[in-house]
């Protein structure tokens, strides 16, 4: 397992550190609800920018 950290954009950059196998799981660990919609950009500077299909918010993840 690694720890992720998540940039959350629409909530004033707020960062949280989540465990997870992977980008995608640690974005299901994050979200308040059951089903996980998402589309993952890598960028070539290590983090990756996720958006979320059901809110339109942006967050950038990366491993930490």
């Amino acid at each position: 397992m690694q720890d992720y950290e998540i940039t959350d954009f629409e909530l004033n950059r707020k960062k949280t550190i989540v465990k997870a196998q992977g980008v995608a799981e640690a974005m299901f660990e994050y979200l308040p609800w059951p089903k996980l919609d998402v589309n993952i950009y890598f960028n070539f500077d290590g983090h990756h920018e996720v958006i979320d299909q059901y809110t339109d918010f942006k967050y950038r993840v990366k491993a930490v």
